[in-house]
């Protein structure tokens, strides 16, 4: 495992793995992260990195950048009271600005989404097991795996414990 706290060393052509944080960072502009994440998502568009995205890292974009909006614009204080209320008033849903604009804006850029792929599931627990990494992250972790990425945006320590993964934190 390496671990580089700089964005701006990443070599370009490098092939990078995407995690949620880095793009919640980017869109709701990170008081610390928010600059150096946008520089790296524009280095994946102008095509210096190939940066691959997960679909679970997608859908859990989603989810916490719907929850940030509902928190933002005053209609819930934590987090727990704003997926009650997108779950009780599911016309809110559509009506969100946030997550249907950073959704548009990733698809339209040079980002490669990685699907799903038969034997993921499997994968996954066993990456769990032996790295000792929650459900989600074993799941990005079994996307690195299968299309052999070796390195990470992130700003997770977790990933720390994988030997043969290169973290880059921003």
């Amino acid at each position: 495992m390496i671990c580089l706290d700089k964005f701006s060393a990443l070599p370009a052509g490098t092939s990078l793995l995407f995690d949620t944080n880095i793009f919640v960072y980017w869109a709701l502009d990170h008081p610390r992260f928010g600059e150096a994440c946008e520089k790296l998502v524009e280095r994946v568009n102008d095509q210096d990195i190939e940066g691959s995205i997960p679909s679970v890292v997608l859908n859990e974009m989603l989810h916490r950048l719907m929850i940030a909006e509902v928190i933002g614009n005053h209609w819930a204080a934590q987090p727990l009271e704003a997926v009650r209320l997108l779950k009780n008033d599911p016309a809110i849903i559509p009506q969100l600005k946030i997550p249907w604009k950073v959704i548009r804006t990733l698809m339209s850029m040079n980002f490669k989404v990685l699907e799903e792929f038969p034997g993921i599931t499997q994968s996954t627990f066993a990456l769990s097991k032996t790295y000792s990494l929650l459900a989600k992250d074993a799941a990005i972790l079994a996307y690195a795996k299968k299309f052999k990425i070796s390195s990470i945006a992130t700003n997770d320590s977790d990933f720390t414990r994988v030997p043969w993964l290169t973290c880059w934190k921003p």
